[in-house]
């Protein structure tokens, strides 16, 4: 498994996680059905935690370069996306702003830990407690 996209906390956190350090075309291509599944099953307000451990290329990527590639996301009732940074470059997390679009915003943060904290610190009702880890984990080889 290359990545995986479902609810880290159901209803509430939407998560991505890269298992490998190059995203390709047919990946980007599967990861945007995948959200859209996801979205399809949304109630209510949810945030987004995108996992960019491990991916290769150093780009910061946007709160705009996200919204144009899944623009489902902005009809969506999604409120913050959290961001962590390739481990190449988690240590610009700290002078980044916060972005903002409408009722979106994001941050990027350095580590796993950082995002619970950023989710939970805007959500009351979220504890970073209630995050399954194991989605974060890639799958045990067969």
């Amino acid at each position: 498994m290359r990545y995986r996209v479902g609810w880290a906390v159901p209803g509430r956190v939407l998560a991505l996680t890269h298992f490998e350090p190059i995203v390709t075309e047919p990946d980007f291509a599967a990861i945007m059905a995948d959200t859209s599944a996801a979205l399809a099953t949304v109630g209510g307000p949810f945030h987004l935690l995108i996992d960019n451990r491990l991916i290769a290329d150093q780009t910061i990527t946007s709160l705009d370069m996200i919204l144009h590639a899944l623009p489902q996301l902005e009809r969506s009732p999604l409120r913050w996306i959290a961001v962590v940074l390739p481990d190449a470059i988690k240590h610009a997390a700290a002078a980044l702003p916060p972005q903002r679009r409408g009722e979106i915003r994001l941050k990027h943060v350095a580590s796993l830990a950082a995002a619970f904290e950023q989710l939970a610190s805007v959500d009351v009702g979220l504890n970073p407690g209630q995050v399954d880890q194991a989605f974060f984990e890639p799958a045990p080889a067969e």
